[in-house]
């Protein structure tokens, strides 16, 4: 959605040909009428008020046609507005299409020179992007894990338009996304590429992000783990902010309704789960909608270490993870060029939240534990409880630009339980026993427990997009 002018209104919304032209005639050459100059003739020292009469009507009209034109942009802007915000799911889908063919990439033997083993990790050799490491806390159990030191951002503005929020959302195309090209949030970057260490171009509203109350307010607020199995102690930084005034969407963009985006998440490959997880944290009645607290940040404790073990190009861990390089050429990123590592899975990945129906509404079940990559460190996660009905199901694929194609599929089940066991619910639920691994949580509970900083793993965030995307749906 680009900017609009003039040339665009001369039978744009609310405004004829006719119409344009006639406003048009006070700012063109046209003779004075007969009868003006007769009168300026003969009146002689009259001759000035008559002018100025005939100025001050021509600059009435210009007045006229100025105030008519901005009325007309305004209307024409607005037209271009709806037009974004009114696009279909399918719509976004071809957009994503068409978007993708900017992009080309193919596997490469090795990544030099910019890619080197040094000191037992696969790391750029010009700036601290991230890297790969063959880590273990005992020789039985080796994980390649991915370290990146810096705290990545996960940015979304939010603006209401005709009554209803919309989001600013991006088409990210990364070598590693299943379809190529997916929505995601506003911004999605780590300070190496906002900070163009790459010496690649400015990426967009990175000035709103960083200085976010200077245009805007603050909606959310918050910092996350990531792969606690694919990655050493990562933590992204989450952002919300509607801005003060409306944003054109520059290209690459578009401004999408909440509706419209929580439909997205019930798509197949069509959003990143940085827009997943950012859309579960979008304040809403069952939390504070006010000014968003400032978090407090923690270093989360290791409670054990992990020590390297030597790496090679053909490197596999006990999971039959392993990375290959890949060049990638495309005109609709920072840079038009690059080469990277991306770890290769050695299979898909099933994430499933158990849910089952009480007297006091739906309930979750969620257990703590840890992950390799968090050194022992405990989040929540979805806790699995073996059978149920499957009540909604979605693909999708980890980042893009840390993965080759690795697909998660997202599961929410129902549970059937017995009347007994659903009285021991209702008097079980949302109580929180320190000693407990394992729990059940209210829907509004765990909404809360969501936005709660370094509390949830990704796995259960993900999880929990699905019940809030089914909002839109009947008898959700």
């Amino acid at each position: 959605m680009g900017g609009w002018s003039a040339r665009a209104v001369p039978g744009g919304v609310g405004m004829s040909g006719a119409w344009w032209r006639q406003l048009m005639r006070p700012v063109t050459a046209q003779p004075w009428p007969k009868r003006v100059k007769a009168r300026t003739a003969r009146r002689g020292s009259r001759s000035r008020l008559t002018c100025r009469r005939g100025l001050g009507h021509a600059c009435m009209r210009w007045s006229i046609y100025e105030s008519q034109l901005r009325i007309s942009l305004s209307l024409t802007k607005m037209s271009a507005i709806n037009m974004w915000t009114s696009m279909d799911v399918e719509s976004l889908r071809d957009l994503c299409f068409n978007h993708s063919k900017a992009t080309s990439f193919e596997c490469v033997d090795n990544g030099l020179p910019d890619w080197i083993i040094s000191n037992q990790v696969l790391r750029n050799s010009k700036t601290d992007y991230f890297s790969i490491g063959l880590y273990a806390q005992d020789e039985s159990r080796s994980l390649l894990l991915l370290q990146q030191q810096e705290t990545a951002l996960v940015f979304l503005l939010v603006f209401n338009i005709d009554g209803q929020d919309n989001l600013l959302l991006s088409l990210r195309t990364e070598p590693g996304l299943i379809g190529l090209t997916n929505l995601s949030t506003t911004i999605q970057s780590t300070p190496s590429n906002y900070q163009r260490k790459h010496g690649g171009k400015k990426t967009p509203f990175i000035d709103l992000a960083l200085d976010p109350s200077s245009a805007g307010h603050v909606l959310y607020e918050g910092f996350h783990h990531d792969w606690g199995d694919y990655y050493l102690n990562k933590i992204k930084k989450f952002l919300i902010v509607r801005p003060t005034s409306f944003v054109e969407a520059p290209e690459g963009f578009c401004w999408v309704t909440l509706d419209t985006a929580k439909q997205l998440l019930l798509e197949n490959h069509l959003a990143t789960n940085d827009l997943r997880v950012a859309m579960t944290l979008l304040p809403c009645n069952s939390r504070e909608s006010g000014q968003a607290r400032t978090p407090t940040f923690f270093t989360p404790p290791h409670l054990f270490s992990l020590h390297r073990l030597n790496l090679s190009p053909n490197t596999a861990d006990c999971r039959g993870a392993r990375f290959l390089f890949f060049r990638t050429e495309t005109n609709v990123r920072e840079v038009n060029s690059w080469i990277q590592p991306l770890l290769i899975p050695s299979g898909h990945l099933e994430i499933c939240l158990f849910f089952c129906q009480c007297p006091i509404g739906k309930v979750f079940v969620i257990e703590k534990k840890t992950q390799s990559g968090l050194q022992g460190f405990q989040l929540w996660y979805p806790a699995h409880k073996g059978e149920g009905k499957v009540i909604r199901s979605v693909k999708t694929s980890a980042e893009g630009g840390r993965f080759w194609q690795f697909e998660i599929q997202i599961q929410l089940i129902e549970l059937e339980l017995t009347q007994s066991q659903l009285a021991d619910l209702d008097a079980s639920c949302d109580i929180d026993h320190a000693d407990e691994s394992e729990r059940w949580i209210s829907e509004q509970n765990l909404s809360l427990l969501v936005a709660e900083s370094l509390q949830t793993s990704l796995e259960l965030r993900m999880a929990w997009s699905l019940v809030y995307a089914a909002e839109i749906l009947p008898n959700s």
